[in-house]
């Protein structure tokens, strides 16, 4: 058997007990209007009919209402999301900073190397070139 937990226990009751009280409300409402004299009914019709402005005017307060805190929840959102990506894109930036200043911390000056030419620049020296400096050039 399916056991209901107790917050599916309570839901239940809740939801029962709503509709008791929807079905005695709406059928305490058709024997009033039922049993209820002309002069009774007509002054219903009246106050529902003085009632029915008040209520548009009071529906569209609420819903105005509920429309600019919706709006002031997207707002507060997307100044949320926005607050991280400024974030993000900050700690992006610092991490690039990061790696550029110890990238040219690390880089070294070029070493210098003896270059082996082959014999027809003998004329020049020898087979094996000094070193040259840093910034030489090597004429081929």
């Amino acid at each position: 058997m399916n056991k209901l937990t107790t917050k599916e226990r309570i839901l239940l009751v809740i939801g029962a007990a709503t509709l008791i009280i929807a079905l005695a409300l709406t059928g305490g409402m058709l024997y009033i209007l039922t049993s209820a004299s002309e002069s009774t009914l007509r002054w219903w019709a009246g106050l529902a009919t003085v009632a029915l402005p008040i209520a548009s005017l009071a529906a569209y307060f609420l819903g105005r209402m509920e429309a600019r805190g919706h709006l002031a929840g997207l707002t507060q959102g997307i100044e949320a999301v926005s607050e991280a990506a400024r974030k993000t894109t900050d700690v992006a930036s610092n991490v690039a900073d990061i790696r550029i200043s110890t990238a040219q911390r690390v880089k070294r000056t070029p070493v210098v190397q003896q270059m082996f030419l082959p014999p027809a620049v003998a004329d020049r020296g020898g087979v094996i070139l000094p070193p040259l400096q840093a910034d030489g050039d090597i004429d081929v």
